[in-house]
């Protein structure tokens, strides 16, 4: 196994269907998850891997196992994704998080909209970019700093979404 794709398989985990689940919590370490993958790519250049088995250990991918194995682990939480394809997450190096119109749409809004209504609209679109498989993104900056807020919430884990790079305050000639 290669180790520099460990992180991103972890966070890939939080993409694939099942919301729920939380492996970048801290646990008491006595609980694996095992994620069953029909096909995994893992290899930078070379082939998927076939049925594989991915263990998961206090939130870290811990290593991968030929075939989908459940024995010899102990107390176990399986993630059967044996008809899927499973890949790292992807990473999008140029989002707006806090809207997602623009031009004359967008302006209008940034004149009708309240902060609190843009940090809700930057959370619902951390979410679907997650669900989209994306585990990390650059934001391109913002005002009021809602995508720097939003950041740090999601590393607390107090809302679903992506790693964000942030670029903070935009710079322009009109601020």
């Amino acid at each position: 196994m290669r180790r520099s794709f460990a992180p991103v398989l972890t966070a890939l985990i939080l993409a694939c269907s099942y919301p729920a689940l939380n492996v970048t919590a801290q646990g008491s370490g006595d609980t694996v998850v095992l994620l069953q993958a029909g096909q995994l790519l893992d290899r930078p250049g070379q082939r998927p891997r076939g049925a594989s088995t991915v263990v998961i250990r206090d939130g870290k991918v811990a290593e991968i196992r030929e075939g989908h194995v459940s024995e010899g682990f102990g107390k176990v939480e399986v993630i059967d994704l044996r008809d899927r394809f499973v890949l790292p997450g992807l990473i999008d190096s140029h989002v707006h998080l806090d809207s997602d119109k623009a031009g004359q749409e967008g302006l209008i809004e940034s004149l009708t909209s309240s902060q609190a209504y843009f940090a809700y609209q930057a959370a619902d679109n951390a979410r679907k970019t997650l669900h989209a498989g994306f585990t990390t993104v650059r934001n391109l900056g913002d005002r009021d700093g809602i995508t720097l807020a939003l950041r740090d919430a999601i590393a607390a884990g107090i809302v679903p979404g992506p790693r964000i790079i942030d670029a903070g305050t935009g710079i322009s000639t009109t601020t």
